[in-house]
């Protein structure tokens, strides 16, 4: 089964090698000193920051001029940042170090947010039907479980949180439905639990029948503040664009500092994007987002967690050097 994994990523990433350029130019400065970048988010919670830099003014104040995008899972946009048609794009460590393992220069630029440090603050959770008679990780044996999508993040995390927890990620099957989707098919019975992320799971707990059953963006409470997505590139688009790429660094860490430090201004930009009823946008827990360098440990431990589910080979994975360049 790990085998078979590997190798429907391997094929997938194969065909976006072939579609890789670095012969465009790279972008420059205006004659006002302005630098036009294109970026790639996922609307998502997480991606307020992008929002806040640009209706607070940083990116402006930072001399960039930012267009976005939005795309529908990390690894679904690295094709585009391969060629150069999207400059920076938002997606998850998991998505970047399977890139990598297959010889595709891409790399992390800057730390965007991770697991809460406190449990009930996490955004991701498990979740099941209160009459469904799982109580824990262990009763998931023998059920199908939703995440939005195979061999990638959620996936993942399930997988370990499960087996973190005293379950058997063997014994479960995993099915795949977006998020948007997944209240709608445990309440009708499709799948015994869903994996999902915030809003979903304050609305889902607004029908007193769903219950969270496991925290998963912590790896079950075990792993507080995990870093697992950030904003990356090609290296082909770096080496050309370094100011560009340091102004972006500075700007958005300066905009999730305000995220951290002004809640009210997040939820703000949240509301800009996504179309959420007030109540839940007000109840739903944030992102911890960071203001550094995602830690070498955090990134060993993904790495570690990816070789363990066969996501990649041992062989070929990256070093932290190799992929983190903020």
């Amino acid at each position: 089964m790990k085998n078979l994994r590997i190798a429907v990523i391997t094929a997938a990433l194969a065909s976006i090698a072939l579609s890789a350029c670095s012969s465009d130019p790279a972008d420059s400065p205006r004659d006002d000193g302005v630098i036009e970048l294109d970026v790639s988010v996922l609307p998502i919670a997480h991606t307020a920051p992008i929002q806040i830099a640009i209706s607070e003014g940083i990116f402006e104040k930072h001399g960039l001029e930012v267009t976005v995008t939005q795309a529908t899972t990390g690894s679904a946009v690295v094709p585009s940042v391969m060629n150069e048609s999207v400059d920076i794009a938002y997606g998850n460590l998991t998505s970047t170090l399977q890139a990598r393992a297959q010889g595709l220069p891409i790399v992390s630029i800057a730390t965007s947010d991770g697991a809460a440090s406190v449990l009930e603050s996490d955004t991701n959770w498990i979740m099941v039907r209160a009459d469904s008679g799982i109580a824990d990780v262990q009763d998931l044996a023998g059920k199908t479980i939703a995440v939005n999508a195979l061999n990638g993040l959620v996936d993942l995390i399930t997988r370990a949180t499960i087996d973190e927890l005293g379950g058997n990620s063997d014994d479960v099957e995993l099915t795949e439905i977006p998020f948007p989707d997944m209240l709608g098919a445990l309440e009708a019975g499709r799948v015994d639990a869903v994996s999902l992320t915030e809003p979903f799971r304050t609305i889902g707990l607004q029908n007193q029948e769903n219950v969270a059953l496991a925290p998963v963006g912590s790896i079950g409470g075990t792993r507080p503040g995990l870093i697992v997505d950030t904003y990356f590139t090609s290296e082909g688009f770096l080496s050309k664009n370094e100011e560009a790429v340091e102004r972006f660094q500075t700007a958005i860490y300066e905009a999730q500092q305000l995220a951290i430090d002004d809640p009210a201004v997040a939820r703000e930009a949240i509301s800009s994007y996504l179309d959420i009823p007030e109540p839940i946008l007000q109840a739903m827990n944030l992102p911890q987002w960071a203001t550094d360098t995602m830690s070498d440990s955090d990134f060993q431990f993904m790495v570690d967690l990816m070789v363990t589910f066969g996501l990649m080979d041992e062989d070929s994975a990256p070093s932290y050097d190799d992929v983190v360049r903020e």
